[in-house]
């Protein structure tokens, strides 16, 4: 079973089976800057703060970190609308979409690993905090 808080459902849904490598996650998201390096959701281990990490680099561009492998999307979610978001990882695979609309693929590199901590509209850089304020999503999730 993956550790999540209860409450934490209001925020997001986060579907995880450790045996078989698989994640989703799906958030509606409103941002209000662009341009900047922020971060959706960010899930570390003991050793690896950046397990799995979906974020936007300083172009804007949606990255996803899995397992210490770094892959780039080469899509810019828009602002200041209202967006469902789904990232799939997989065994081989990593999508996204938006709107329902399958955005881009990338190759899944990385083993997630159990026992970790969630921290959802920040990076971690340390397990389950020392956040930097400049990393921080900013908008609404729900």
């Amino acid at each position: 079973e993956f550790p999540l808080p209860r409450d934490a459902g209001r925020m997001i849904d986060f579907l995880y089976s450790i045996k078989a490598q698989k994640v989703t996650w799906f958030s509606w998201i409103m941002k209000y800057t662009a341009g900047d390096l922020m971060h959706f959701f960010s899930y570390a281990v003991p050793g690896d703060y950046n397990n799995l990490l979906f974020g936007e680099d300083h172009n804007g561009v949606f990255v996803i970190v899995a397992g210490g492998y770094r892959n780039d999307f080469e899509v810019v979610i828009p602002m200041d609308k209202w967006v469902f978001v789904v990232i799939v990882v997989g065994d081989f695979l990593s999508s996204l979409y938006i709107d329902g609309v399958l955005q881009a693929t990338v190759p899944s590199f990385g083993k997630i690993e159990p026992d970790g901590c969630v921290v959802i509209g920040q990076e971690q850089v340390s397990l389950c905090g020392g956040s930097d304020k400049n990393q921080a999503f900013t908008g609404q999730m729900l």
